[in-house]
């Protein structure tokens, strides 16, 4: 700005070095105190996160799982075996007294349904009768819906990640850092990764910030994604789970390439190599 320049650039300027290398954004003003080689890669900026599920079922969604219709049926069912039961014990004399209290029948008939073993059965025809009925039903009631809980637990869409977009990171109040001068990429103010950026720390130890990520997971930073590819691996628990993780979608894309002094002599010649490598596929 103004004819100046700090770190890399400010080096060029000051002719302490006549080549530098790196993410380089031009601009009209730049132009006139630097000469720019064709891109030979392009970088990418992430966020990363600290790598958290959370389930996405409630005992609510679990009541759910049954339908209405099979709801009713159920309390349909238990109403009139309860009646049944009570009724047709109610005039035989060796019968037990639990199963002439409708109370004590409705105890029997949710621990039936619940799978919980009873222990004292009817012992006339009529309330054996309707207590049998009630039991086969239970048996399939209950293995249809174990099996059926068994496949929903075990689905991955039953968790999601705590932190899946920047939204989660606002919402969770994260510390945010990012690598040194990415804020350049960031002019446009009323973008939402202009205003975490606003807020963020510069991160001159990338070891320590990811650390914070992996083990403290109350951080999150905006790094260079060929970085992050060769490092993640080093952040896994004991049994091998990731520790961090990083959104999908880029933020920022922006070309490498040698940038070097206002009518460096060797500028032709280097954008030459870039292109013989391109061509040659070796970048």
């Amino acid at each position: 700005k103004n004819g100046t320049a700090t770190g890399a650039l400010g080096s060029l300027l000051r002719k302490n070095a006549p080549i530098a290398i790196g993410g380089y954004t031009q601009t009209l003003e730049r132009s006139s105190f630097f000469d720019v080689s064709t891109p030979y890669s392009f970088e990418t900026l992430i966020w990363c996160v600290p790598h958290e599920v959370e389930p996405t079922m409630s005992a609510i969604t679990v009541l759910k799982i049954i339908s209405p219709d099979v709801w009713r049926i159920m309390i349909l069912l238990s109403v009139l075996v309860t009646v049944l039961i009570v009724v047709t014990a109610k005039g035989k004399v060796n019968e037990r007294r639990s199963y002439k209290s409708i109370r004590k029948v409705v105890e029997v008939i949710m621990k039936l349904l619940l799978s919980i073993t009873v222990h004292r059965l009817p012992k006339t025809k009529w309330p054996r009768c309707f207590f049998s009925s009630l039991m086969i039903f239970a048996v399939i009631y209950n293995a249809s819906f174990q099996t059926y809980m068994v496949s929903i637990l075990t689905n991955n869409e039953l968790y999601r990640q705590k932190y899946s977009d920047i939204n989660d990171i606002i919402k969770h109040n994260l510390h945010i850092y990012i690598v040194p001068n990415s804020e350049r990429y960031f002019e446009d103010v009323n973008s939402p990764h202009s205003q975490l950026v606003k807020k963020s720390e510069q991160c001159f130890d990338f070891n320590r910030c990811l650390k914070e990520i992996a083990v403290g997971k109350n951080a999150t930073i905006l790094i260079q994604k060929r970085y992050m590819q060769s490092e993640i691996n080093k952040f896994v628990s004991h049994s091998n789970a990731p520790l961090i993780t990083c959104f999908n979608y880029h933020v920022v894309n922006y070309p490498i390439v040698f940038i070097m002094q206002k009518g460096f002599w060797g500028t032709k010649i280097i954008n030459k190599l870039i292109h013989l490598a391109a061509a040659g596929g070796l970048i």
